[in-house]
């Protein structure tokens, strides 16, 4: 089977993410290779079984262009993938296949000094003009990951850093998502975080409360002993308090 080693962009990029090249050419037995572990993988959904078969069929007939990305586990001793999860899916179909000559998968070795310097090489090696573009779904796995690794954790919980440090990153890494699609990534990526508060407010701090809440009073009323206001028709009806 024709193959391509790793390129120089590749390379480049490694390093550019404090990572080095461990081989460039390294053939591997299915056996050497951790099939269940997909912590390495920017997508949220699952290996996309079309695409894998898409990806056979254009290496059967014109060969590999970029081999995956393998790191050396020393806890489990074996090789997990760090780019290209349905291409060297499609190489183990190949190599299951008895009509196709191949016992080995071509990969290229690499080493990352830390978690976060391997998820943010992962993210760029993918930010391309995607065959099977990324999701938000993906975005949302990004950030939550980024967020396991700590590094959020210098915004001490202030939620309005942590925004802007989520709005960087994916300006960065997902750039075709939108502002709206970007604030969404954000709320579901650090929901449990946000709060939701209940202030209590006597009767008589009451209309000087509505007044500052609302700016008009055209809209609220008394009506046996509630002070009632409300929007238009697409706001949502509120009482404020019942005495």
């Amino acid at each position: 089977m024709k193959y391509k080693k790793i390129n120089k962009e590749t390379i480049d990029l490694v390093k550019n993410y404090h990572g080095k090249v461990i081989n460039k050419d390294i053939k591997l037995l299915i056996s050497e290779i951790d099939w269940e572990n997909r912590k390495n993988q920017t997508r949220d959904a699952d290996l996309d079984r079309g695409h894998i078969a898409s990806l056979q069929s254009d290496i059967a007939s014109r060969g590999l262009n970029n081999v995956p990305l393998v790191e050396f586990d020393t806890e489990s001793a074996l090789y997990r993938v760090v780019s290209g999860h349905h291409r060297i899916n499609a190489l183990k179909n190949l190599i299951n296949d008895a009509d196709f000559n191949l016992d080995r998968i071509p990969c290229a070795s690499v080493s990352f000094s830390n978690a976060v310097h391997r998820e943010f090489f992962m993210q760029n090696e993918n930010h391309h003009p995607p065959t099977k573009p990324h999701t938000r779904k993906d975005a949302v796995r990004f950030i939550k990951n980024m967020r396991t690794l700590g590094f959020f954790d210098s915004a001490n919980g202030d939620l309005e850093i942590i925004e802007k440090k989520v709005d960087s990153l994916l300006k960065s890494h997902y750039c075709r998502l939108n502002s709206t699609r970007r604030q969404d990534v954000y709320h579901e990526s650090f929901k449990d975080m946000e709060i939701t508060r209940v202030q209590t407010i006597l009767k008589p701090e009451l209309k000087q409360k509505a007044e500052s809440s609302y700016n008009s009073l055209e809209s609220f009323s008394w009506k046996k002993g509630e002070y009632l206001c409300w929007g238009d028709t697409n706001s949502v009806r509120k009482a404020i308090v019942t005495f």
